[in-house]
């Protein structure tokens, strides 16, 4: 008697529930399998299902933090080797995660892409002709394979300034200026959602206010996407954003003397169109009067969160640079002690199949 086989639409969908270092171990079970892994819209499936992490980066660690959301948040700790000669003791001068893929920059202002779930990694060399930020890492999102991936660099002053690298096709960078009102300050890292990058910023001719702006990444322009539902009131304080339920953006504020922090979203799904009209609600307040202050003293201190429910799950670092993780839950805080170094760098992490193309699989012995 011939055995029968599940639907394909039902084997994706149990396929999509696997956690993401399980299912990397099941390509070997056949070929379909490895060939639906490699298929972007099982990617971008699984990915929206994936559970959120941190990951730290220090002078002596990289390391993962893992959040479970019982009754009693657990916290679990991995240590990720990353294996680069004469490294090993240098902190990474930044760190963004867009979809899976890190991006870390170095002092010498080389770029290491790497996917620690996958081990594949990749080094790009940097715009010889200037030395600029490394803001992000973005790849076309359209058709069913990863096609086009590309690195930003920016320069905000006195001019926002583009440079950009396609390391798929070619590794020469490019230049693209842009004017916005006066001058803009950046505030945080980048945010990258459906193919576009996303910064809050202020502008010197308008003090008071606060905005988003964009990038898009398959056309390489950038533009005003939103003025946010806040005020500016410090040079060193702004809002902190993040994507949330995979299709919307989140607006984290603390006030400066109540330690009350608001949580904003957007109303409607954000897309690449007109985003004049973005509507935001008031999704959670957090009002805890031994709440940690979250005005970071160093530029690179920026808190990292995200939202589950109605639970804040966030990273930060106190005055002496100690890193904790902090679950809130109405008006109940939990707290657990990182020990990876002083003021580590952080970023809110989904393990993800999104593959480094043209990298080089790299056995380092880790796991995510």
């Amino acid at each position: 008697m011939a055995q029968e086989k599940l639907p394909s639409e039902l084997e994706e969908e149990i396929l999509f529930r696997v956690p993401p270092l399980p299912l990397t171990r099941l390509r070997t079970v056949c070929k379909r399998w490895n060939t639906l892994f490699n298929e972007k819209r099982f990617i971008r499936n699984h990915l929206a299902r994936a559970h959120r992490q941190f990951i730290l980066a220090s002078k002596s660690k990289f390391c993962s933090v893992s959040v479970s959301l019982d009754d009693d948040p657990k916290i679990e700790v991995r240590e990720l080797n990353l294996d680069i000669p004469c490294l090993e003791s240098q902190r990474p001068k930044n760190i963004h995660h867009h979809d899976g893929l890190l991006l870390c920059s170095w002092e010498d202002n080389r770029v290491y892409v790497w996917n620690p779930l996958l081990r594949e990694s990749r080094w790009i060399e940097p715009d010889s002709k200037q030395s600029m930020g490394i803001e992000g890492i973005a790849y076309d999102n359209t058709g069913v394979e990863y096609t086009s991936f590309k690195i930003f660099e920016s320069q905000f002053i006195p001019k926002f300034k583009w440079s950009f690298c396609n390391f798929v096709s070619n590794n020469a960078w490019k230049d693209y200026d842009h004017r916005f009102m006066g001058i803009i300050h950046i505030f945080s890292a980048s945010v990258f959602l459906n193919g576009t990058l996303y910064w809050v910023v202020y502008s010197s001719e308008y003090l008071d206010k606060v905005f988003i702006i964009s990038l898009d990444c398959s056309t390489e322009r950038s533009r005003v996407f939103c003025c946010l539902p806040c005020k500016r009131t410090s040079s060193t304080k702004a809002p902190i954003l993040a994507v949330f339920r995979g299709d919307r953006f989140s607006l984290l504020e603390e006030c400066n003397e109540t330690k009350k922090i608001e949580i904003w979203v957007t109303k409607d799904k954000i897309n690449n169109g007109d985003a004049e009209n973005v509507d935001w609600i008031i999704f959670m307040t957090v009002s805890i009067s031994n709440f940690p202050d979250l005005v970071g003293i160093r530029s690179y201190s920026t808190p990292s969160y995200f939202l589950e429910y109605k639970t804040l799950v966030m990273c930060s670092c106190d005055e002496n640079g100690q890193a904790w993780i902090y679950v809130v839950r109405g008006n109940k805080l939990s707290k657990s002690r990182i020990e990876v170094g002083p003021w580590p760098l952080r970023i809110t992490y989904i393990p993800s199949l999104v593959p480094v193309p043209q990298g080089q699989r790299e056995e380092v012995g880790l796991q995510v």
